[in-house]
C-alpha cells in the first residue's frame, strides 16, 4: 500500500511539473506582421501569427499571436530569414518557444520555426 502511495505521488507531481514547463507553440500558421528595431536597447523583432499559441508561459501576457526574437546572434537572424520568406510567399510555418520572456518581458521568445509547403 506504501508503495502504490508513493507512486501516485510521485506521478502526479511528475505531471504537475511536466505541465508547467511546455513552452508556447503554433502549428499550421501564416505570418501576418513582422516589425523589429531597437527597443530599450534590446535588439529585437516581433513576429506574428494568425493563430494564437497554445502553451504559453505565464510571462506572456500580450497578444498570444506574437513571439519575440533576438537579431544580435547568427540564430536570431536565420529566424527572422526564414519568418521574412514564410511571410513574403505566404508559406504556412509551425512555430515553437522557450517558455522565456526574455527578449521582451511580456512576450515569448521564439526558439525554431519551420516553414512547411
Amino acid at each position: 500500500m506504501k508503495t502504490l502511495l508513493l507512486n501516485t505521488f510521485l506521478f502526479i507531481n511528475i505531471a504537475v511539473v511536466s505541465s508547467t514547463t511546455l513552452a508556447g507553440s503554433v502549428s499550421n500558421a501564416k505570418i501576418t506582421q513582422i516589425y523589429c528595431g531597437y527597443y530599450d536597447g534590446a535588439n529585437m523583432c516581433s513576429i506574428y501569427f494568425d493563430k494564437a499559441l497554445s502553451d504559453s508561459p505565464t510571462c506572456h501576457t500580450k497578444s498570444r499571436k506574437r513571439m519575440q526574437i533576438k537579431t544580435d546572434d547568427d540564430t536570431g537572424k536565420a529566424i527572422l530569414s526564414l519568418a521574412l520568406t514564410a511571410y513574403s510567399t505566404q508559406n504556412i510555418v509551425d512555430a515553437g518557444g522557450k517558455n522565456t520572456c526574455t527578449v521582451w518581458p511580456d512576450t515569448e521568445d521564439m526558439n525554431v520555426i519551420t516553414i512547411k509547403h
